[in-house]
């Protein structure tokens, strides 16, 4: 899969099921991200991609929406008509790594979070198995990622290095890099 828009598509719909999955009482459980609930989880990727899309005025009203699972599907819905777009797709922008577009930063930066979030909420909800990541992104994940090494550990980002054996499988061996206990 190389298409920005059909890999956030895919990932969204992964997270989704992951988010319809969770129940009730496990919103408030603790998440592998530390100090943050499964809740607070989804509210991060909400927020997070809600700002991205209000640079280029595209983001969706959440006003009055206090359920959390319905902002991200409107979010999700908004980001995906964004990347569907050829022209919104290509606007560029100066981002934080230089130049670079609207679809480019999804599938570097939102797609990445979708995949590993998506992990984090189904092990906060109990979900085993919603855990398995597809192979194909964790290699594209990890390739793109472990070339900034301790650049990525910084507050708000990830933690440090969770230790996990050379021969772990390669979603293991992503997430300890990535400051989590598979």
């Amino acid at each position: 899969m190389t298409d920005p828009a059909d890999r956030y598509r895919h990932l969204a719909e992964r997270f989704t099921a992951v988010v319809d999955d969770v129940p009730e009482d496990a919103w408030d459980a603790a998440s592998p991200c530390e100090g943050w609930t499964t809740r607070q989880v989804l509210e991060h990727v909400v927020e997070s991609q809600h700002g991205f899309l209000a640079r280029f005025d595209l983001e969706p009203s959440l006003e009055g929406e206090d359920d959390v699972r319905a902002c991200w599907r409107l979010v999700r819905d908004a980001m995906q008509r964004g990347l569907d777009d050829p022209a919104t797709a290509q606007t560029e922008y100066a981002g934080m790594f230089g130049q670079t577009t609207f679809a480019a930063t999804v599938d570097d930066f939102m797609s990445a979070d979708l995949l590993i979030h998506a992990w984090d909420i189904a092990r906060a909800a109990g979900l085993p198995e919603h855990e398995p990541m597809p192979a194909d992104e964790i290699e594209r994940l990890d390739a793109r990622l472990r070339p900034m090494g301790d650049t990525l550990r910084t507050p708000g980002v990830f933690g440090p290095e969770v230790p996990v054996p050379d021969d772990a499988p390669a979603q293991d061996r992503l997430l300890g890099f990535l400051g989590r206990q598979p």
